[in-house]
């Protein structure tokens, strides 16, 4: 995954330095607190780490990944299809467009129904030149406000969802009306609600009839940001991210009031700080 789009230069002169540092020992709190600030730590690029990651996962009793790298993301079926082979994993690869920042330059000339039948040729023909389908439309990426392409993107997406089928995965803008929005914007093109997943939920908000409201939609709430443990959230720092307890606690609640078939739980795993 190319994550060079998250890049933002180190706050203040003096850790300048560090933006260009391999992720050592000793940079690594650092790294951890700055993780949108070093350029080794944007990048998962590494089969071979891959591999070993995915073999702890496997005996752990693990079997099935879902990598939602897609356009503008560095996507690229062969090295997975070689790592799938390698620890006798299953990977589920993502399809659409990501955030505005890692759109093509010609993304404003391109028509929704264009996007939409990129989409669909990715599920029912084949990546690029290859025959890895794609068994995901996401992770379709929508800021807050939104740019007017990642609507025409998220459009795209949810009228490819009706043509195949697939589920959809929209990573919503950091403010509790991002998620409405999106759910509105799926369910007037038609896409199937109880298909679609939202993620990021634990940095999005979690007051509780907020959440009533949008499981009440029929979407996937996704919990996906277990392990990273900073209460300091670089993208938005007016973000207070929850620690995996207080997650847990939110987790809990959603079994409480009959909602645990709305709720997923995984890993945000896009920069190397969180391996």
């Amino acid at each position: 995954m190319d994550g060079s789009f998250m890049y933002v230069d180190p706050p203040g002169s003096v850790d300048q330095h560090l933006a260009d540092e391999q992720i050592t020992l000793d940079n690594r709190g650092w790294v951890a607190y700055h993780w949108t600030s070093s350029h080794h730590n944007v990048h998962l690029d590494s089969e071979d780490v891959a591999i070993a990651e995915l073999q702890r996962f496997i005996t752990a009793g693990g079997r099935t990944v879902v990598d939602p790298t897609n356009k503008g993301l560095g996507r690229d079926p062969g090295p997975l299809v070689r790592i799938a082979k390698a620890t006798g994993s299953h990977i589920i690869v993502g399809s659409g467009y990501y955030l505005g920042g890692t759109h093509p330059d010609d993304m404003s000339d391109r028509a929704m129904d264009s996007i939409a039948e990129e989409i669909v040729a990715d599920v029912q023909v084949g990546i690029g030149n290859t025959d890895v389908k794609a068994g995901l439309i996401g992770e379709i990426g929508c800021t807050y406000p939104w740019l007017p392409n990642e609507k025409k993107s998220l459009r795209a997406a949810a009228a490819a969802q009706v043509e195949t089928g697939a589920p959809l995965m929209v990573h919503p803008g950091r403010d509790p009306l991002s998620p409405v929005e999106i759910v509105g914007i799926v369910d007037q093109e038609g896409g199937d609600l109880n298909r679609t997943i939202i993620c990021h939920i634990d940095r999005t908000c979690t007051d509780r009839s907020w959440l009533s409201d949008m499981a009440a939609t029929g979407c996937y709430l996704e919990y996906d940001l277990f392990g990273n443990e900073s209460s300091w959230y670089p993208p938005n720092p007016k973000v207070d991210m929850p620690s995996d307890a207080e997650r847990m606690d939110v987790v809990l609640w959603h079994f409480e009031q009959g909602l645990e078939d709305k709720v997923l739980l995984s890993h945000d795993i896009a920069t190397k700080h969180r391996l």
